[in-house]
């Protein structure tokens, strides 16, 4: 039997719950899950004075030794004179080897390709898929997040290349990240026609100022001992974290 633990936590690019920039407070709750593989969402690198122009992807691979994938669903050329190229999107962590990886992404309105600053009315969003040596086995881990507010069939073009992506992966799954979607969503009852959802009818809350769940940790071919809402006020939304087993 193989265990390990996993985390979903869209970390509001390291502004706590009063929007106030404290990116230390960041790492010490992704640090106290003891989480071995992490998917993080709203991750900043050079973006803005909002994060200190910090290269967060960097920041927090080293600070964790882990291997790690950043996927950026924006990419956009500097600001002021000096800055770097300005990235956002979503960062996985492992402490497990990676045989794998790639980006994909989930353009709007079926566009192949978008330009930088192209928003098309909406953010590009992407999926990071690795294929994870967990020793005894080997996992797909999907790391996303999906358009946010009204814009329900932006997501559901999303959730359809999601579907499409999985139906092209053998063996164990876990889909990870913030769906921007409430679990009686047509969103959420898509995605469990090909992934259970362990926090399933569990009334939690991950985005506290709007008093629903909207970050997911789901699974196909696994089984979750655990799974929990983890307190902290080092963003706007809450860490969802689970124990899982093969």
């Amino acid at each position: 039997m193989v265990n390990f633990s996993i985390l979903s936590y869209n970390i509001h690019a390291g502004r706590n719950a009063k929007d106030k920039y404290r990116f230390g407070r960041t790492i010490k709750t992704i640090k106290k899950s003891q989480a071995e593989i992490i998917g993080l969402n709203e991750v900043d690198r050079n973006w803005s004075a909002r994060s200190n122009w910090d290269d967060q992807p960097k920041i927090i691979s080293e600070k964790f030794k882990a291997s790690s994938v950043f996927a950026a669903s924006l990419d956009e050329p500097p600001t002021l004179k000096d800055k770097l190229w300005r990235q956002f999107g979503n960062l996985l962590l492992c402490q497990y080897p990676i045989l794998e990886s790639r980006v994909e992404k989930m353009n709007i309105a079926g566009a192949s390709t978008v330009s930088p600053g192209d928003r098309r009315n909406t953010e590009t969003r992407t999926v990071i898929l690795a294929k994870i040596n967990l020793w005894e086995v080997e996992i797909w881990v999907l790391c996303t997040h999906l358009t946010p507010h009204n814009q329900q069939k932006d997501r559901l073009e999303q959730i359809a290349k999601i579907e499409k992506i999985i139906g092209t992966l053998e063996g164990p799954i876990v889909l990870i990240g913030d769906l921007n979607a409430s679990p009686d969503c047509e969103e959420l009852t898509r995605l469990r026609k090909l992934l259970n959802d362990p926090s399933e009818g569990k009334g939690f809350i991950t985005k506290p100022d709007e008093k629903r769940q909207i970050d997911y940790i789901l699974v196909r071919d696994l089984k979750v001992e655990e799974i929990k809402v983890l307190e902290s006020d080092a963003s706007d939304h809450l860490p969802i974290f689970a124990k899982i087993s093969r």
